[in-house]
């Protein structure tokens, strides 16, 4: 049997940098979309959360803000009718309170591991987007050291 031949490999530098770009554009979309999944997360804990203090008891007002962030309150009375529930796709339904419980909490438990599973695939390409950068530092540092080699005099290489 032969032994293998060893070669050595040659990276392009272009097209590392032109990966590294598009690693890094991948990653700031990647923490926005998991920065959109949280906040749904919460928006699904609130809406729970309100729902279990209704079963308590449905005495008194409440505020409530007409946007996300609150420019406008409205007071309101709370009434114990069932709630109404989002159920996808713009279809709403009034059900009883413990069917919407549940119904929250399969949401809140589904963008839950969503979140999760996209924490975790940050994570993952995050340690890619650092090897590119160490492989980007390296062909740096060896494009510079034969530069020197060349000596002072010599014209750069043309790629």
């Amino acid at each position: 049997m032969s032994q293998p031949q060893q070669q050595q490999a040659t990276v392009d530098p272009t097209a590392v940098l032109q990966q590294l770009a598009s690693m890094e554009r991948y990653l700031n979309n990647l923490q926005k979309l998991i920065e959109s999944v949280g906040n749904s997360l919460a928006d699904a804990r609130v809406a729970r959360q309100a729902l279990e203090r209704l079963k308590q008891g449905p005495e008194g007002e409440v505020l409530v803000a007409t946007d996300r962030t609150g420019n406008v309150l409205l007071k309101s009375r709370l009434s114990p009718e069932d709630p109404i529930v989002h159920l996808g796709l713009d279809v709403y339904a009034q059900i009883p309170l413990e069917k919407a419980l549940e119904i929250l909490s399969r949401r809140e438990k589904a963008i839950e591991a969503q979140l999760n599973q996209l924490q975790k695939e940050l994570a993952d390409k995050a340690k890619e987007f650092q090897r590119l950068q160490q492989l980007a530092a390296a062909l740096s540092q060896q494009a510079q050291q034969a530069q020197q080699a060349q000596g002072p005099g010599a014209a750069p290489a043309q790629g």
